[in-house]
């Protein structure tokens, strides 16, 4: 980033802060004050219907704030709303309590129990390789106790409202809101307290963060500058060995806080060259026959599915064959969706492949309950024959996210070596200063609650990888061949 940019960055946020001073505060954050059955200051309006039934209840909490609340006979959900007079291009945190009251989701009902906010525009517009800013801003990792949450959030041009939101069988309480206009001086405690609150790994790693962050609080004092910020940030990051931890400065350059490179178990070049006309897809895979059997590479899952859209039209050929390579010894992650959408095609039933649990909690060791994460069926016809598998420590995130779909899938064989074993749904902190750090938020686990960071997953038959060739496919290949002939 250029002197003059930097410069006329923070002069756009040292503005936005003075006019922070003169806006007024969330109108009725303690929902004290309560008119004709609603708090006052607060929007009441449908946010959701899922059938034809009475509205859910807003009422005043027993213990002060608001409740939220519904049961199966809940036909419509209510929600609350402010519009918030904040200053534009600013940084702002929208803190709380919140707690769930026997809260379950039923039939029908939709799994929604947030505090955030939402932006009138649908994206903002984002600086040159910076992903769009979703609609909503929410904290929806609540527990069953009172727990403190906070959504920081970029006011850009558009208007941005305060919204709570629950749709599910039980209740939801929320008090002790409080909204404040952040200063480019507080980037260091913003970023310190948001990782503490949400970071999902601290436990695991065995990680002192408060004890690691007060040896840096003395220079983060003289970090005035966005690279002498950066390069601070980096040095505090760096030791959680996270490659899901990253920094992003204001004009969209991202930055890794951990650069560990393991010894890939393939040679791309040498791989493509075995392979009989090979269709090659610019960092998203390669599609083609070996021997004559299907071969699909998966170096990356785009967010776009119109990226991934070629991919699955190039495979769709070889389910007509009696077998399949998957070779995933490249895969870097990406969305998880696009890993669905090839997975679905390959398996008959909904199988439960992963359990998540989100960081939940003050407290490291606070987690939020176990979520299954389910891969269904994709089209009518899907391919039931022998797979065999390729892995190595080049697949991580949402690539292991594909493996771990088509492990539980029957008559399927991997071979190779472990699966990195980082798998974290990063989202990022945005700070005051214009910088984002980028932070992995849940743990990871196969069906049977077996955590996979640090570890991966293991291949069915280890093979050593040579310099020259590539032994691990021609193991794949001699594989398949013998799972085809064994079901003839």
């Amino acid at each position: 980033m250029s002197p003059l940019l930097r410069t006329l960055a923070l002069l756009l946020l040292l503005v936005g802060s003075a006019r922070a001073e003169e806006s007024p505060p969330l109108t009725n954050a303690d929902f004290s004050a309560w008119e004709s059955g609603r708090p006052v200051g607060w929007l009441l309006a449908e946010g959701a219907k899922n059938r034809e039934g009475p509205a859910s209840k807003v009422l005043q909490g027993g213990e002060g704030g608001a409740r939220l609340e519904g049961d199966a006979a809940t036909g419509s959900w209510l929600m609350l709303s402010q519009k918030l007079e904040v200053p534009a291009e600013a940084t702002c945190r929208l803190s709380f309590e919140a707690r769930l009251v026997g809260s379950k989701l039923e039939a029908g009902q939709f799994d929604n129990a947030h505090v955030g906010v939402r932006f009138a525009e649908g994206e903002e517009k984002p600086a040159a390789g910076a992903p769009p800013r979703p609609r909503m801003l929410v904290d929806n990792v609540l527990r069953e106790v009172w727990t403190p949450g906070e959504v920081v959030f970029r006011t850009e041009d558009d208007e941005v409202h305060a919204q709570i939101f629950y749709s599910k069988t039980g209740a939801m309480e929320v008090r002790g809101l409080r909204l404040e206009v952040l200063t480019p001086e507080q980037s260091f405690d913003v970023l310190v307290q948001n990782m503490a609150r949400y970071y999902s790994f601290f436990q695991t790693k065995q990680f002192d963060w408060a004890g690691h962050v007060a040896k840096f609080r003395e220079r983060a004092a003289k970090a005035t500058d966005e690279d002498a910020f950066i390069k601070l940030a980096l040095e505090l990051l760096e030791p959680l060995h996270d490659p899901h931890v990253a920094v992003r400065d204001s004009s969209g350059t991202t930055e890794p806080t951990y650069r560990a490179r393991p010894d890939m178990n393939l040679n791309g070049k040498v791989t493509v060259g075995l392979l009989t006309d090979p269709k090659r897809f610019p960092r998203i895979g390669v599609v083609g026959t070996i021997e004559g059997l299907g071969y699909v590479a998966v170096g990356a899952l785009p967010v776009d599915p119109e990226a991934f859209a070629p991919l699955l039209a190039a495979v769709e050929p070889l389910l007509a064959g009696p077998g399949l390579i998957v070779d995933l010894r490249p895969n870097g992650g990406g969305h998880e969706a696009r890993a669905l959408a090839l997975a679905g095609r390959l398996t008959d039933q909904p199988r439960v492949y992963a359990k998540r649990r989100f960081r939940s909690g003050p407290n490291a060791e606070d987690l939020g309950p176990w979520n299954e994460a389910v891969v269904k069926p994709v089209g009518e016809k899907p391919f039931l024959g022998p797979i065999v598998v390729l892995i190595g420590p080049g697949c991580m995130s949402s690539g292991e996210g594909l493996a771990k779909m088509l492990r539980v899938r029957p008559n399927t064989v991997f071979l190779g070596q472990p699966t990195r074993g980082a798998s974290a749904s990063p989202a990022p902190a945005p700070l005051p200063n214009g910088v984002d750090v980028w932070f992995s938020r849940w743990e990871d686990a196969l069906p049977d609650g077996t955590l996979l960071e640090g570890k991966g997953l293991a291949p069915d038959e280890v093979v050593v990888h040579e310099d020259e060739g590539d032994s691990t496919l021609a193991a794949g290949v001699a594989r398949l061949k013998a799972l085809i002939a064994a079901k003839r």
